[in-house]
């Protein structure tokens, strides 16, 4: 994030829908202020002071379009202020909280057609190579490739920690669609939470689109130190799946 530096992203809409979004940043005040020009339709120009209350933080938004109409019309049609009045209450749940409310989605394009991607995720032998963050391993990885499937993966840490979960297939559609639910156990082999994961596979020519997303449900004490780290995880995890594939 700098002067003149490019911001691109996707925003998944509940029913699926992409919304690409590219953004050339204008001015990075430390602290005080972020402003950038949203150079995809529609354009505008949005703001951000930061104002320091103490323990608390006052954000004041300004949002400058082209044209009056232009501003009625993304506010009345895509419920501009609504969004980011939700978008403000998200940021201040994760600040809060130290993980992210309800669903995160990540989008990875992978040079490898969809079937080998597929079975990536389905076959217990690779399943075993790329799951898990950097530098973590994977001694036992059970997944039964069905619907209703059982899954059991025990996770192991550079410092020799062994992290186990467990799941089920709840969705089998191979090569386009898997999802499953996955739960952190506690020493007790109780669950700490569990995860409900979507992956989507899109074909494009000779690579995939994958889309993942992840719902957290049934948070219990203890589990926050799994969630502060579960973005990141998953961010590295699907970075060695992507090596993987395209090694």
């Amino acid at each position: 994030v700098s002067q003149g530096g490019m911001w691109e992203l996707i925003m998944h809409g509940p029913d699926g829908t992409d919304y690409p979004n590219r953004s050339r940043f204008r001015e990075i005040v430390k602290h005080k202020r972020i402003s950038f020009d949203h150079i995809s339709d529609p354009r505008f120009t949005f703001t951000a002071d930061f104002t320091d209350l103490g323990d608390k933080t006052q954000i004041d938004i300004r949002m400058v379009f082209e044209s009056a109409a232009i501003k009625n019309k993304v506010v009345t049609e895509f419920g501009a202020a609504e969004g980011m009045v939700q978008n403000v209450e998200r940021l201040d749940f994760y600040l809060q909280k130290g993980y992210p409310a309800s669903e995160v989605t990540f989008t990875r394009i992978l040079n490898a057609d969809r079937d080998l991607v597929f079975k990536a995720w389905t076959d217990r032998g690779m399943l075993s190579k790329w799951w898990g963050p950097k530098g973590f391993s994977c001694p036992t990885c059970d997944f039964e490739p069905r619907l209703g499937g059982k899954i059991y993966i025990e996770m192991k840490g550079p410092d020799g920690t062994v992290y186990p979960m467990d799941g089920e297939v709840v969705e089998y559609d191979p090569p386009r669609k898997l999802r499953f639910v996955s739960a952190a156990l506690d020493q007790n082999r109780n669950r700490l939470f569990e995860v409900d994961n979507c992956v989507t596979l899109e074909s494009l020519e000779e690579k995939t689109r994958l889309t993942l997303k992840v719902r957290v449900n049934h948070i219990k004490p203890g589990s926050e130190p799994y969630l502060k780290g579960m973005n990141e995880g998953w961010s590295q995890s699907l970075e060695r799946l992507l090596n993987f594939v395209e090694s």
